[in-house]
């Protein structure tokens, strides 16, 4: 059993850091706490092994992240044949329960192949060549992408051809994109391309776009002084006046209305 274990300057309510580092575990390795005061993330790196929170019982190997919440019984040991290697941090303070909450993480134990191993191991890593003092002032911005990590891999997988139709709509914001000209940057027919898009994204490619388009004009009737008509041709649209138009439908006022306030007014 080998461990190398960073210790960090006190931290304040907001968060600390009560330790971190690296476990080369044997079949000794075994932690108890009848009442964590500390939020565990551990990212195993090789091996497997056992954790029960609050009586539950879960399995981690090799590639897996686990969470362990504050407040809450944690026990946790190595496989004896197969022990673990893996790097963690413990955290304290109201942070890393907030993050965790809102992200929709704090009630999951193990995420299987997280992919956080270059997170975790980047932590490790600056840790050994800069201490825990250097690191300790990036910790929020880490833990937030650790937590945008996981919560994107709890995301359903989407097709790579529907991710590449969405892309490919939003690189043309400024112009119109016919049905078969979306199809054909997938190589398939246009029937298919609307059946494929609607089922993961719930609209046709048409409603998407249009709806990507007002909400650019929006940002732009907002943050710029840019004339109507101008705001209209960056859209792909010639006719400022059928943009108008259409502006109206979608969002109940006109683009003028809409720089003066009007709808927000309305809305409060």
């Amino acid at each position: 059993m080998r461990e190398q274990l960073f210790h960090f300057p006190p931290g304040d309510e907001i968060l600390g850091v009560e330790l971190a580092g690296k476990s080369w575990c044997d079949g000794s390795y075994r932690i108890e706490r009848p009442c964590s005061q500390v939020w565990v993330v551990e990212q195993v790196l090789e091996g497997e092994g056992t954790i029960l929170v609050d009586g539950r019982r879960f399995t981690a190997r090799a590639g897996d992240l686990y969470l362990l919440p504050a407040g809450r019984q944690h026990c946790y040991w190595a496989d004896p044949q197969n022990p673990w290697v893996k790097v963690f941090v413990n955290l304290e303070g109201q942070l890393p329960g907030e993050l965790f909450s809102v992200y929709g993480l704090a009630h999951q134990v193990v995420f299987p192949q997280s992919g956080a191993e270059e997170l975790l191991c980047g932590l490790y890593d600056r840790l050994c060549q800069e201490g825990p003092g250097a690191v300790m002032r990036e910790m929020p911005l880490l833990l937030h992408r650790i937590c945008l990590h996981l919560y994107r891999q709890r995301l359903p997988a989407l097709p790579e051809e529907a991710r590449q139709l969405r892309d490919y709509l939003d690189r043309n914001l400024h112009r119109l994109v016919p049905v078969a000209e979306l199809a054909a940057s997938i190589y398939r027919s246009p029937d298919y391309t609307n059946r494929l898009f609607r089922r993961c994204y719930g609209i046709t490619p048409y409603a998407y776009l249009l709806q990507r388009k007002m909400a650019l004009a929006c940002t732009l009737l907002e943050s710029t002084a840019l004339p109507v008509s101008e705001i209209a041709a960056r859209l792909g649209y010639e006719d400022a006046q059928y943009f108008s138009g259409l502006f109206r439908r979608m969002q109940g006022v006109t683009p003028t209305g809409w720089r003066r306030g009007e709808r927000r007014t309305e809305e409060k």
